[in-house]
């Protein structure tokens, strides 16, 4: 049997910091949006039932996406 799951809000850190090599970088949670309309975004050139397969084949639903908007910062 398929394991599937709801999509629930997440907690996200607004900041975090690690090294790489000798830097620093830090990144910034500056906001997320959700939509309902992601093959507008990512599939314009791909049929509904090729975005619908293609998505189900990636484990990620056709019917919504959200978008991330992270500042990254290196010191």
């Amino acid at each position: 049997m398929p394991v599937t799951a709801s999509i629930l809000p997440v907690p996200r850190r607004q900041m975090h910091r690690s090294k790489l090599g000798g830097f620093e970088v830090t990144t910034l949670l500056a906001g997320t949006r959700s939509g309902d309309k992601p093959q507008e975004i990512f599939g314009t050139n791909a049929s509904p039932e090729d975005f619908a397969a293609l998505s189900a084949a990636d484990f990620i639903p056709a019917g919504m996406n959200e978008g991330v908007l992270t500042f990254i910062v290196g010191e």
